[in-house]
């Protein structure tokens, strides 16, 4: 018969190991648990983030040389539409998704040829979907729905749209439009955002994979990416952004360097062009798990990198769910401990624990690679 400390021992051990495998099938990860959390996906997301460069994408800057040289912003929208028709036709970009919106009309050539642009070439305007609920709701401009279009089975699991600030009347006719709000933690950083939004039976998707599935003259990959993220579980409403390569494995060029002819034209050739900004002035700063602060268009090109790797098969699946593999180490690891404690001193404890947290930490670096759905705290709890 066992000594009651034995049993003691083994009760707690499974209480603990019960309690940190349950918090893996959570709905909702408990509050208590962000920051660690936080903490340890971000600091395994920086050490496993590549650097080398993403010569698929480019982004084309609106900084402060811009700016200076081409004046104030907002700029007139013949400038926007001479960058655009600049990178499309002379520089041969596949695609140019602008990450700005452009709620109000401005001088009336310059809107008509955007708006000409946008029916007729591979540009994607952008939208910014609110998911707050707010009294009245948030309503600027006009918000364009279904384009491209999604089959109804995934726009039921797309993120819910309380408001927007969308583009003016006399550009929605365009059939790409891709939206670019999203809503970051509560310590403020960007980790998910929506691939799909709803509003009604309509829908509207994240900027990058609105420019995969535009028709461009030619199939577009984004059936192929929203294929794969449904294989390794992907939420449509709320994607955890996998953050794959450091930010300097962006070629990021001046928008000024576009409009007085300088950017080279194999450096466009081919690429999906993505056009934000990092001035001050802008107001377009994101702080994301790799840096505290960066330029919003960022989060659009480590998700058009994602969205891409997937379209390219570039991410295998595990045969089996994250959360299976944390859950059968906690059940080994109590095991493991229970029989330990009955057999070692206790001084011997300490440096076995830091052993096999370590050890976590790499599995866990690994169903993180393979972009499994895991919660990498509850181990190490």
């Amino acid at each position: 018969m066992r000594a009651p400390h034995t049993l003691f021992r083994w009760a707690w051990l499974s209480a603990i190991a019960l309690l940190t495998a349950a918090l893996q099938w959570l709905p909702v990860t408990p509050s208590f648990l962000f920051p660690i959390e936080y903490l340890v996906k971000d600091s395994l997301r920086q050490s496993i983030a590549g650097l080398q460069t993403d010569s698929r994408i480019l982004v084309v800057d609106i900084d402060e040389a811009s700016l200076d040289a081409h004046g104030a912003w907002p700029w007139p929208r013949s400038r926007v539409a001479d960058m655009v028709e600049r990178l499309l036709g002379d520089k041969g970009a596949r695609a140019v998704g602008l990450d700005i919106v452009f709620p109000a009309p401005s001088d009336a050539g310059g809107d008509e040829r955007l708006a000409a642009l946008g029916r007729f070439a591979p540009l994607v305007f952008a939208q910014a979907m609110d998911f707050v609920p707010r009294s009245p709701p948030l309503q600027a401009g006009r918000a364009v729905f279904n384009a491209p279009p999604f089959p109804a089975p995934l726009l039921a699991h797309a993120a819910p749209v309380q408001g927007y600030v969308a583009n003016h009347a006399g550009l929605s006719s365009a059939p790409c439009v891709g939206n670019i709000g999203i809503s970051p933690d509560d310590d403020g950083r960007i980790r998910r955002v929506p691939l799909l939004a709803r509003a009604g039976d309509a829908g509207t998707a994240l900027l990058p994979l609105a420019m995969l599935s535009c028709p461009l003259g030619q199939p577009g990959p984004g059936p192929q990416a929203l294929a794969s993220l449904q294989r390794v579980g992907a939420d449509f409403s709320a994607w955890e952004l996998p953050y794959t390569r450091h930010w300097p494995a962006y070629d990021v060029v001046s928008a000024g360097a576009v409009l007085d002819g300088s950017l080279p034209a194999d450096l466009v050739k081919g690429r999906w062009v993505l056009v934000g900004s990092s001035a001050l002035g802008l107001n377009d700063r994101a702080a994301t798990p790799l840096a505290a602060y960066s330029a919003g268009v960022m989060v659009h090109a480590a998700a058009m990198t994602s969205l891409l790797d997937h379209a390219q098969g570039a991410v295998t699946p595990l045969p089996v769910d994250g959360r299976l593999v944390a859950t059968a180490w906690i059940l080994a690891l109590a095991a493991l401990t229970g029989w330990a404690l009955a057999r070692w001193r206790a001084w011997w404890l300490m440096p076995a624990a830091v052993l096999t947290g370590m050890a976590w930490l790499g599995v866990a670096a690994w169903l993180l690679r393979h972009e499994a759905q895991v919660m990498v705290s509850a181990p190490l709890l």
